[in-house]
């Protein structure tokens, strides 16, 4: 899946301590339908969600997550990239 043709994608990849990361995109057109998983995610200013809304504009970034919780917490993320795995969203790792 190339980024930009995607219309629903996580993408995966490593924050500045090394650890994974993902960020979570939908096309313009989805954004209605898929907000509500802003909720869920961080609104942080992260460089490779920036450069992946450079390249393909028609995207927007419903937010950003990792795995650096408490187990109970990582557990309740784990469960939501399978949900939207279920949602049909495709999955990139960023090379880096």
């Amino acid at each position: 899946m190339a980024i930009n043709k995607a219309r629903k994608i996580i993408v995966w990849h490593k924050n500045s301590f090394g650890n994974k990361v993902f960020d979570v995109f939908v096309h313009k057109s989805l954004y209605r339908k898929y907000r509500k998983y802003k909720d869920y995610l961080y609104d942080v200013g992260c460089s490779v969600a920036e450069f992946v809304l450079k390249i393909n504009p028609d995207l927007r970034l419903l937010g950003s997550e990792d795995f650096e919780h408490i187990p109970e917490i990582n557990a309740g993320i784990r469960a939501l990239v399978e949900e939207l795995r279920r949602e049909g969203f495709e999955e990139v790792e960023f090379p880096g």
